[in-house]
């Protein structure tokens, strides 16, 4: 990890600096969004992947904006390129939207680039996982 950077300041400066502007980047639950987002921040949109929108479905429902929310449908007519995932099962588990790659579109259509672990820097604190997928060439 980088000196002074673990956990989720570690892996958004991963993402910011090798996304490219045709990948989306979705957090896994409400927790990992929320840091995400603030590590994140005038860099690239976090969003949490929901099947309609509901806000309330999360816990963490009072902290979370609509805005924050994307569906399946909708990251299918953006079409992105790639996309990054962020995970930690540091958070309430109960709270996981389980977005796969196939939420999209049929998952053979994607191929996992790479899976990266970032330690926090609370030792009770499970890491941070990233996994980055890009369409495959056709």
């Amino acid at each position: 990890r980088v000196a002074g950077q673990p956990g989720m300041r570690s892996a958004m400066a991963h993402v910011i600096a090798q996304r490219t502007p045709d990948e989306v980047v979705i957090a896994e639950t409400p927790f990992v969004l929320f840091g995400a987002q603030y590590h994140g921040r005038e860099h690239v949109t976090v969003r949490l992947c929901s099947e309609d929108k509901d806000r309330f479905a999360f816990n963490g429902e009072s902290q979370l904006l609509t805005t924050d929310l994307v569906t399946p449908a909708e990251v299918q007519i953006e079409q992105p390129a790639g996309i990054w995932i962020l995970i930690s099962v540091s958070y309430m588990s109960n709270a996981k939207t389980q977005f796969p790659v196939s939420c999209v579109e049929p998952k053979e259509n994607w191929e996992l680039q790479e899976t990266l672990t970032f330690e926090q820097d609370i030792y009770w604190e499970k890491p941070v996982v990233v996994k980055h997928y890009r369409r495959k060439a056709i």
